[in-house]
């Protein structure tokens, strides 16, 4: 009888447990977006028969259950932790640490996305800059993974393959290998970005490499850093407790003198800073870079060491370097064909207006972008 009254115990305990949850559930409001890790939750599944029928209702009901746990995000910690300190998981969510950084594996090699990415590299050369002879330049920025993963056991990305692949299918692009010129603590300890403090070498090397007569005299830059700690993408996804970096970012009399101009595609070109400070203390600390994603953005300096201007297809990696090319160009055109289709660039580029002789083109993306590049349009 006692081992009965105790199963009984357990089971009441149980059921009262599940109750509570399920209330909780009922009465808390649905979140939309998860700001610990960066991506939409699933909301409450539209019922029909058919769905029902076919198993995607349940399918979709279990995912919106997981998204909407009361507490996920301690459960998460905890479960991250038990995995960690007592199975002794070398990762969590695919999320590792190592050398005091946290990254996140990417394998395997997409080639289908390498392809991808090219036939809309290939688009806008042939529709863009075929006819006016111009030669663009093309940097692959490799994630951190190129540092951190082989030397510490843990999958990677076949980089020469990829590197030799993007090569191969843009020979129409110059390619700057810009590899042997980064290192692992060049990239934040909890994110997948680079520090804009530390690529004031690299501008001067990107330019040199594009056209080394507008190296005209040093750019010197004071630092600055934002009072708000950064945790990057990777402490949500982890799920684990992590040490947050300092965000720094640099100005002179050149980038405060400069003209950004914002479009969004919706409304009207808005002229503002360079650094967006209220995104600066938002959930991605990492949009102070002018302001995060934005399909085109413009920047004029009047204080220009050259009359050139500098069209930079690019990824998030573009933000933060895009300010230290300012100095050396008196016009700098950012696209990002993420948020605008390459087929109406025209409507919003002056391609006409514009010459081999006055104009430097350059494709930037990350390993990450590339592997995974079906946003790109």
């Amino acid at each position: 009888m006692k081992y009965l009254s105790k199963n009984r115990i357990i089971c009441y305990l149980f059921f009262t447990f599940f109750l509570m949850i399920f209330f909780i559930q009922i009465i808390l409001p649905d979140k939309q977006y998860s700001d610990s890790e960066r991506r939409p939750l699933q909301p409450v599944p539209a019922f029909s028969a058919y769905e029902l029928s076919n198993g995607l209702f349940m399918d979709c009901f279990d995912l919106y259950v997981l998204d909407q746990f009361p507490l996920r995000d301690r459960f998460r910690t905890v479960k991250a932790t038990f995995e960690k300190y007592v199975f002794l998981k070398k990762d969590c969510n695919d999320i590792y640490e190592a050398d005091g950084h946290l990254s996140k594996m990417i394998y395997p090699l997409n080639e289908k996305m390498l392809q991808h990415a090219s036939e809309r590299f290939s688009y806008l050369y042939e529709n863009y800059f075929n006819d006016k002879g111009w030669t663009p330049y093309f940097i692959i920025v490799p994630d951190k993974n190129y540092y951190l993963a082989e030397k510490n056991d843990y999958l990677s990305l076949p980089y020469d393959e990829l590197y030799s692949y993007m090569e191969n299918s843009n020979d129409n692009m110059k390619f700057i290998d810009i590899r042997e010129r980064l290192e692992l603590d060049d990239y934040y300890f909890t994110d997948t970005h680079w520090k804009q403090e530390n690529l004031t070498d690299l501008s001067e090397f990107i330019v040199s490499e594009m056209n080394p007569d507008i190296l005209l005299k040093p750019v010197e830059y004071t630092m600055n850093t934002l009072s708000e700690p950064f945790y990057g993408v990777y402490c949500g996804q982890a799920a684990l407790p992590h040490k947050p970096d300092e965000m720094h970012y640099l100005t002179n009399e050149t980038l405060k003198n400069c003209t950004v101009t914002y479009f969004d595609g919706k409304k009207e070109p808005v002229s503002a800073d360079m650094y967006d400070f209220n995104k600066g203390k938002g959930k991605d600390p990492y949009e102070l870079f002018l302001s995060g994603t934005m399909p085109l953005i413009t920047m004029d300096n009047p204080s220009s060491q050259s009359d050139r201007t500098l069209l930079m297809f690019r990824d998030s990696f573009g933000s933060s370097l895009a300010p230290l090319l300012v100095p050396y160009y008196e016009r700098i055109i950012m696209i990002d064909i993420r948020y605008m289709k390459s087929d109406v660039l025209g409507n919003y580029v002056p391609f006409e207006s514009l010459s081999e002789e006055n104009t430097d083109v350059l494709f930037l993306y990350s390993t990450y972008l590339l592997n995974d590049s079906m946003s790109l349009s």
